[in-house]
């Protein structure tokens, strides 16, 4: 399965390859937590779908490195 990496987040975490895997969920009714599904990766697809299910935000995981990224800029909107 091939994951699309935005371009947002190939400078976000220096490479098109990088595969950071979501811990955190954020909304703003109840601010953050858990990942529902362990092992989620950011993608462009998953980006979209955590907006449509009402998240905005999302932690995650890449290397030794935790960042908090905006669904909509890692998005380009």
């Amino acid at each position: 399965m091939s994951l699309t990496v935005t371009p947002y987040g190939e400078r976000k975490f220096g490479s098109g390859r990088a595969r950071p895997r979501i811990r955190e969920v954020y909304d703003s009714t109840s601010g953050w937590r858990d990942s529902s599904e362990p092992g989620m990766r950011l993608d462009a697809s998953t980006a979209r779908q955590l907006l449509r299910r009402g998240f905005t935000a999302v932690r995650v995981r890449w290397r030794l490195r935790t960042v908090e990224i905006i669904l909509r800029r890692y998005l380009g909107e």
